[in-house]
């Protein structure tokens, strides 16, 4: 009876273990390595094609070299707006709102230093991609 038991909490401790990653996963496809500017204080990472409509992009922030809040946000090839922004100052994984981007387009991550002086640079890295999935 006792092996039994161990037999249904050990399945069901693997089973949940199994379950976590799955369900927190997301699918970081492009890398990124950038330091803003001298004078304007943004920087733009590479461009990446949407496949989907209604994916949120999402940003992996592995290192940010600054004192000061950092501004991150996609922006389409025009320079339009088509996330909500991220504002931060640490490491981590950030989900972003979808503001009208659309499949089959291309999309960049502009970020920015939100205060310092003109001078003031920062350097970012991580990974992103415009769907979720």
């Amino acid at each position: 009876m006792k092996k039994k038991w161990l037999k249904i909490a050990l399945t069901s401790i693997l089973a949940v273990g199994a379950l976590v990653p799955v369900a927190s996963a997301a699918n970081y496809k492009f890398h990124f390595d950038v330091t803003t500017n001298f004078l304007t204080g943004r920087a733009y990472t590479n461009y990446a094609w949407k496949f989907t409509d209604k994916e949120n992009p999402v940003v992996k922030i592995t290192s940010i070299d600054s004192n000061w809040t950092a501004g991150v946000r996609m922006e389409n090839s025009e320079g339009a707006k088509r996330s909500s922004n991220l504002y931060t100052k640490k490491a981590g994984n950030y989900t972003l709102t979808n503001n009208g981007a659309k499949a089959s387009y291309k999309y960049r991550l502009k970020i920015w230093k939100e205060k310092g002086g003109k001078f003031d640079r920062f350097t970012m890295k991580g990974k992103w991609n415009p769907d979720t999935y």
